[in-house]
């Protein structure tokens, strides 16, 4: 390869440029353009130098138009900034510059900033000018700014070290042994100290061994100021409120052996935790994350109850472990849907209490329950095969416990009417004869009694015989009973045992104006025309006697009933009183009550209250009174004619045969001695302990002088004590009454003893309220005061013009011309007027806040200022520190604490590792890579620059993982733990225990669903599994009553309770025309099937069903029902129609079709009164219309053939007159085709031309003779 080592272009003026200088080919080592452009300057257009580079051009001097993007000039280094060199070009669209030694001095522009490392040196620096924006540096060293000479700046620095500036912010090192910062009165500055004249604030710069405080606030000794600040940047303070980010990539949280802040995250430790609630694993309620002895574990929930625990190896809900299945506690349930056993829409599985139970579908509607040991299902109950354990072939039982007081059992028949079993409850009736077939039961207990003129009789345990027994004026015969002649009647007859009948005898009760014997008519009346008599007397000398049977009744012409003479005659006696009078008015000039008990009078006594029914006398021990309602240990009360007597009531109530009530009492409780008592007289019953009676009364109470009236007193009894009871509330003249001994008018109300509260209101004391009986707690008195609380002690006083609280007389909080004073205002006490709030010792103010200033101290001394520009620490009118809008504690350039109005920062110089803004704090960096933790008002944040891996919103919910599309976390709530992909729940975990899944729940196929079980069929509870292949479950009890699944058969062991229904107290099962009472005699054949020992309920024709084929019911309207069947001797079908009111069905019909043996068939509707039949004859399909179906005697249409062999199984579907699908399967090669027609179908056959519709084959059910589609 040749080498050029040296190429030149001599002096020549270029217009055009040279296009390309391309050397891809040679090594270029020199390319010499010197003097090319000295005295004109030409211009090179564009210049490509290809992809190889030159390794040096030498030019007197090189004018450059533009670079393009991404490319540059460059010598030694390889690109901007890096190793030693220069490099100019465009990066991106910026254009930079670097001239040195990247790792040393150097110089670059990155665009906006000239930066240059390394020594500087001039003999006089100038820039800017000379206004206020110059710098300057002279030939003597003196350095300024801002003016054109050094005497005018206003910042400058002389070459001997002197400084001046009008103010500063310095972000280096100032060296200062001693000092003022504020004048002699400001910041005092000494050799290793910064900090106030009193030295409760400072900085430190003192270096020894340990972990030295560099600031600190609030006393003089650093270590013990409530805050400070270490050299390692630990903070100390007895409280801290961050309105922004706090952030932080190392320390430790609670010392260093618990949280530890590193730059990825928080670190626990090899023995730290996390833990709400839990005081450790497994214990408490809460949750708890950590190491625990030998492993790593996870708790939450209450170890006593329902929680989640990983132990380090095994997940554990509730109790029960998940290892390869899902083991359920046996408190615990599986669910979905239903919220508890049988409760809901959906399913339910629990060992509750040692009893295997599970439900599911519809309570309200079709469902299956097994409770332990019964299977209850209500619907239908479909089965290749059942088997009913416990249940001969002859029996089926029903058992219903619904809202009817009668549950039924109706056997019913198309004549001679239906038969009803009935139990209520008690005993069991048959409203039909029935006969007994084998040995009938009598109850001896039931007892033959002879009845009036009849000897014999006894008990059924044999035959028995009653004699007719021979009376006055009968005579005995051996087959008759006859009467003896009686004797001759006459006036003066007396009567005979030899003629005890009767003579008829002509009589009148009515005679009129004739003679008669009178005889009264059958309702007892006599009416005659006239009694001639002006008075009734009774002329013996003694009391007229009228003594009726039933009432006497008055109804004079004059409607009045008078004494023969005014202000004569009375009626009844103080000793022979009416019982009751009934009067729509009482009219009268004098009413007189006697001193007793009354609801009239002087006193009225509101209780229990009943009279004698007759004379009581006072050595009796015995009352008979007219009501029972007293009861023994009761105390009652009589007063009448200025005597009183207490009883004690010692016995309950005995009805006597008069009708009246006796009791046993104890008499003269009040020691007065006992009195006699006259029938009619009211006693009054006072009750035992706690029961209560009022006292009304104008001139004294029952306790007598002691009680003045007028008053309404509530009483309640306290004791057995005759007269030992309390006022429980009063109304009127309370004297004798709650401790008042004058007259005096007013209210009381509570109980009246000691430790109990009542309270008063009378116009002298005006309302008081009592503890005890003597104790005022509060009263409001006639003038308006108002004192709440003792007066003695600490009260409450209000009057007019001021509010205060006291302690007896001592005011310690004052209300008073909108003044507050809170304290004793000799002493220590608050003030608060509507212009300021001070606090005072007697007079000498020490905190006062006034027009918005606060004073804290007394402001001749030390004292502190807080007005609306800032904080002042004052001594006297001298200010010794101010905080402002911004506050900076520790050096800028490295660790420091900033303050702001947005902000609250920890930093190392311009990089924030903690910071408070707007209400959010960040503790560490953010960027790639970088971890931090980032809380606000809402959340707590463990992120990954701004991903959040672990949050902890206000709530108290936690999330664990990022949330996004496609990203799974764990959701923590009070509620529940949640799996969640994004924000959707996959798997809830409840307080309750129970696990909510939304999807799928896999077990893997050697697992299992179990509870209680330890394995299929074994133990007491359930088991679901899937056994190398084969489906099993198990539930109940495997030596008991239990319900297995093997893969194959479904077997119940127990009872068998189908779901029936009630419709005018009839038992019926879920079909409407079928009745069936005996076992295995319902089956699924292909479609549905009745064995031929089934039957239907009205079947006239008395046909067996083929055991081989199906029946097809058919809903015509709400009131008709077609069945069709397949009988053993032909095809026929049999018309019903169900009627819902009458309890009976009444069958229309029950026609055959002829000419074919049947092999299948199926019916669809068409419309009310007509469907289609297809059927199977001879292998071949046909097909014809019924019509006329709700009507004696439905028409048959013409057969219709659709295919014509190889057919099985057929099935219909109408759609409309001119789509009707039929369905079978071909013998021959076993699969389900669509029929097309053949010939001319009948209007109502009409099938669409559809192609063949292939599909897999038919398979045999195992273990039946069906088929199903696989």
């Amino acid at each position: 390869m040749p080498l050029i080592t040296q190429f030149s272009i001599s002096k020549q003026e270029y217009t055009d440029g040279i296009e390309t200088l391309g050397f891809s080919a040679f090594h270029r080592n020199d390319l010499d353009l010197g003097g090319l452009l000295a005295d004109t300057e030409g211009l090179f257009t564009d210049i490509s130098i290809g992809a190889e580079k030159l390794e040096y051009i030498r030019v007197d001097r090189l004018i450059a138009g533009s670079i393009q993007a991404d490319q540059y000039i460059a010598g030694g280094q390889t690109s901007y900034d890096t190793g030693t060199g220069f490099w100019i070009g465009l990066s991106g669209s910026t254009a930079k510059f670097s001239l040195g030694n990247s790792a040393g001095n150097k110089v670059t522009w990155d665009g906006s900033t000239l930066a240059i490392s390394g020594s500087l040196t001039a003999s006089t620096i100038d820039i800017g000018g000379s206004d206020a924006t110059s710098f300057h540096v002279d030939i003597d060293g003196n350095m300024w700014l801002g003016a054109a000479t050094f005497a005018l700046s206003p910042a400058k620095i002389s070459n001997a070290g002197a400084a001046t500036f009008s103010s500063a912010t310095i972000t280096g090192n100032i060296t200062a042994n001693t000092g003022y910062l504020g004048g002699t009165s400001g910041w005092v500055v000494s050799t290793n100290y910064i900090k106030d004249v009193a030295g409760a604030v400072g900085l430190s710069s003192v270096v020894t061994a340990g972990d030295d405080i560099r600031i600190w606030a609030g006393h003089a000794t650093p270590a013990s100021a409530p805050f400070y600040v270490t050299e390692s940047g630990a903070v100390v303070a007895s409280s801290i409120t961050a309105t922004g980010t706090i952030n932080t990539t190392a320390g430790y949280v609670g010392g260093v052996t618990a949280l530890v802040v590193e730059a990825s995250g928080f670190n626990f430790g090899a023995a730290g935790v996390i833990r709400g609630g839990a005081t450790a694993y497994d214990t408490g309620t809460g949750w708890w994350l950590g190491y625990d002895t030998t492993a790593y574990k996870f708790f939450i929930g209450a170890a006593a109850g329902n929680k989640l625990t990983w132990d380090g190896s095994t997940l554990t809900i509730a109790g029960s472990t998940v290892t390869g299945s899902l083991a359920v506690s046996t408190s615990g349930n599986i669910r979905s849907g239903q919220t508890a056993y049988n409760t809901g829409v959906g399913w339910f599985m629990e060992y509750n209490a040692g009893t295997p139970r599970s439900s599911i579908g519809d309570p309200s509607g079709n469902f299956m329950t097994w409770d332990g040991s019964v299977l209850s299902i209500k619907g239908v109950i479909t089965a290749t095969t059942a088997t009913i354990a416990s249940t001969t072939t002859d029996t089926f039982t029903i058992n219903s416990d619904l809202t009817d007081a009668n549950v039924d059992l109706v056997f019913g028949r198309t004549t001679g009417g239906n038969a009803t079993l009935r139990y209520n409850g008690t005993t069991v009736n048959i409203d039909k004869s029935f006969t007994v077939s084998g040995t009938a039961v009598v109850l001896t207990s039931r007892i033959l009694t002879a009845g009036a003129g009849l000897t014999g009789g006894g008990d059924l345990s044999s035959d028995r015989t009653f004699t007719v027994g021979a009376g006055d004026g009968i005579t005995i015969n051996a087959d008759d009973v006859a009467l003896t002649t009686p004797g001759t009647l006459t006036v003066s007859s007396t009567n005979s045992s030899s003629g005890s009948h009767t003579h008829a005898i002509t009589s009148s009760s009515n005679p009129g104006a004739a003679a008669s014997l009178l005889a009264s008519d059958a309702s007892g009346f006599l009416t005659l025309v006239k009694i001639s008599a002006d008075t009734l007397a009774d002329k013996s000398g003694g009391n007229l006697t009228i003594s009726p049977a039933g009432d006497i009744i008055f109804d004079p012409t004059g409607n009045d009933l008078l004494p023969n003479t005014g202000y004569d005659l009375n009626i009844g006696s103080l000793s022979k009183k009416y019982l009751t009078l009934h009067a729509a008015e009482l009219w009268v000039e004098t009413l007189v009550a006697q001193n007793t008990i009354a609801t009239i009078g002087g006193r009225i006594l509101v209780g229990p209250t009943t009279t004698l029914t007759r004379d009581l006398t006072d050595a009796a021990t015995t009352i008979y009174v007219k009501h029972n309602e007293m009861a023994s240990g009761d105390r009652a009360y009589m007063e009448a004619n200025g005597k009183v007597e207490f009883f004690a009531i010692t016995s309950a109530p005995t009805l006597e045969a008069e009708g009246d009530y006796s009791y046993t009492v104890t008499r003269n409780l009040d020691g007065t001695g006992a009195n006699v008592w006259n029938a009619g007289d009211a006693m009054f019953n006072s009750g035992t302990i706690g029961d209560g009676f009022i006292d009304l009364y104008s001139i004294n109470g029952v306790k007598g002088a002691s009680e003045a009236g007028p008053s309404i007193v509530g009483n309640v009894r306290n004791s057995a004590t005759y007269n030992d009871w309390t006022s429980h509330w009063a109304i009127g003249n309370l004297n004798g009454l709650y401790g008042y001994g004058v007259t005096t008018y007013g209210v009381a109300f509570g109980e009246y003893a000691a430790s109990k509260t009542h309270l008063t209101l009378d116009s002298t004391n005006g309302l008081r309220f009592f503890n005890g009986t003597a104790t005022v707690i509060g009263q409001w008195d006639v003038s308006g005061n108002i004192t709440v609380g003792n007066a003695a002690s600490e009260n409450v006083y209000i009057t007019s013009s001021s509010v205060q609280i006291r302690d007896a007389t001592t005011v310690y909080t004052d209300l008073t011309a909108g003044v507050l004073t809170l304290g004793v205002s000799t002493t220590e006490h608050l003030v608060v007027s509507s212009t300021s709030v001070q606090i005072l010792d007697n007079t000498t103010v020490y905190t006062d806040l006034t027009a918005g200033a606060l004073t804290l101290g007394d402001s001749a001394n030390e004292h502190a200022l807080i007005n609306t520009s800032g904080i002042a620490l004052k001594d006297g009118a001298s200010i010794y520190a101010q905080f402002a809008a911004t506050t900076t504690i520790g050096l800028t350039a490295s660790e420091h604490i900033s303050i702001s109005s947005a902000s609250f920062q920890i930093k190392d110089g311009a990089t924030v590792y903690t910071d408070l803004t707007a209400g959010a704090l960040l503790l560490g960096l953010t960027g790639a890579g970088q971890s931090n933790v980032y809380i606000n008002s809402g959340t707590i944040q463990l992120r990954t620059n701004t991903t959040a891996n672990i949050s902890l919103d206000a709530s108290g919910n936690i999330t664990v993982g990022e949330v996004g599309a496609s990203k799974s976390n764990v959701y923590i709530t009070a509620g529940a733990i949640s799996l969640r992909t994004n924000t959707t729940d996959k798997i809830t975990l409840g307080t309750d225990g129970n696990i909510s899944l939304l999807g799928n729940l896999s077990v893997g196929t050697a697992g299992a669903l179990y509870s209680g079980q330890s394995a299929y069929d074994t133990g007491t509870g359930y088991w679901m599994e899937y056994n190398a292949g084969t489906p099993r479950m198990s539930i109940g009890i495997s030596t008991g009553n239990k319900m297995t699944f093997d893969g194959t058969n479904l077997e119940v062991t127990g009872g068998l309770k189908p779901q029936i229904a009630f419709t005018a107290n009839r038992a019926l099962l879920q079909g409407d025309t079928v009745s069936v009472f005996s076992a295995d005699n319902v089956r699924r054949c292909g479609f549905t099937e009745l064995t031929s020992n089934a039957t239907i309920v009205n079947d006239t024709a008395g046909n067996n069903f083929d055991s081989n084929c199906a029946f097809r019911g058919v809903e015509m309207s709400s009131t008709c029902k077609a069945v069709f069947y397949r009988a053993n001797t032909g095809n026929a079908y049999q018309i019903a129609q169900y009627v819902i009111t009458p309890t009976a069905i009444t069958l229309i019909s029950d026609n055959n079709l002829t000419g074919n043996t049947y092999l299948g068939f199926d019916v669809a509707k068409v419309n009310s009164t007509s469907v289609i039949i297809t059927y199977v004859v001879a292998g071949a399909l046909k097909a014809r219309v019924i019509s006329n179906i709700p009507f004696d005697g439905p028409t048959e249409g013409a057969e219709q053939s659709i295919v014509a062999s190889n057919v099985s199984e057929p099935q219909v579907i109408y759609i409309s007159d001119s789509h009707v699908l039929f369905f079978y399967r071909n013998t021959a090669d076993e699969k389900i085709y669509l029929a097309r027609a053949q010939g001319t179908p009948s209007p109502l056959i009409r099938i669409p031309q559809f192609g063949r519709i292939r599909t897999q084959k038919f398979c045999k059910a195992s273990g039946g003779t069906g088929r199903r589609i696989t």
